[in-house]
């Protein structure tokens, strides 16, 4: 990876730490637009399985968890820390009563 984009890697994460990054009210812009899918019309979205298992749970769509610290040294030592939140955090969705995903 060039030095350069380390560089901006380990300044994103410095940013985080340091700094007040959460913006609960931010919207994306997209909340004004409606779109109308028709990436595949001639498909019968009835016909498409999305569902998947996870902890020996079906859910109807995965779950993703993008990574975004990859690449530097520093973000290898943080990345471990947001793999176990996000299977404590996925392990807490499953088990709710209220899981959008049975």
């Amino acid at each position: 990876m060039k030095v350069d984009n380390v560089n901006r890697k380990n300044e994103y994460l410095k940013i985080c730490l340091e700094k007040p990054v959460e913006y609960p009210h931010l919207k994306t812009g997209f909340d004004e637009y409606q779109f109308i899918p028709r990436a595949l019309p001639e498909l019968d979205l009835k016909e498409i399985n999305t569902g998947t298992t996870f902890f020996k749970k079906p859910l109807r769509a995965p779950i993703f968890i993008p990574g975004m610290t990859g690449g530097t040294p520093e973000g290898k030592l943080i990345n471990p820390d947001f793999a176990s939140i996000g299977r404590k955090s996925l392990k807490k969705i499953i088990r709710n009563s209220k899981n959008p995903y049975k």
